[in-house]
């Protein structure tokens, strides 16, 4: 059963052994399927000081998402969400999404919404699609991955 206690936080260096693990099961859908280590990855995270939200359920840790601006004025944020296997397949993406376009809106006025993925995640690109997003190109991966890297855009709706 899906729950509506969809809540986010800030990532801290405290939740960093739950994204390294997350991030490393799924890495077969990340432009990058290189595996890291949690040594690796704290020194990512005190170098660049990303923008993380922490995803929980019930209080339970289920994944995260990355968030990126091009300017702190801009309006339009790329987000990605992961989750931890065990949650996969069961519904989650489209609640969770959902919450994130909402918070996102009042914590930082974003107006338009960007991603992109591997185009063999196709469980994400049906999410994505039901979700309003429209592919605005994709990019040939050739020699670097399998697939093309799909990119999508989806306007804020008033009703969301």
């Amino acid at each position: 059963m899906i729950s509506t206690e969809i809540c986010f936080t800030r990532l801290s260096e405290a939740e960093l052994s739950l994204l390294v693990k997350i991030r490393n099961e799924n890495r077969s859908y990340l432009h990058c399927d290189r595996e890291f280590t949690l040594m690796e990855c704290t020194d990512w995270f005190r170098r660049e000081a990303p923008d993380f939200l922490c995803v929980w359920e019930d209080e339970t840790f289920v994944g995260y998402v990355r968030l990126n601006s091009d300017t702190s004025e801009s309006l339009e944020i790329r987000v990605r969400l992961d989750l931890e296997r065990r949650f996969q397949g069961q519904g989650l993406g489209y609640p969770i999404y959902l919450k994130l376009f909402k918070f996102l809106e009042s914590d930082q006025e974003a107006k338009v919404f960007t991603l992109e993925t591997l185009s063999h995640n196709h469980r994400a690109l049906n999410l994505y699609k039901k979700l309003g997003f429209h592919e605005i190109r994709r990019i040939s991966t050739w020699g670097k991955r399998d697939g093309d890297i799909f990119m999508a855009r989806k306007p804020l709706e008033p009703d969301l």
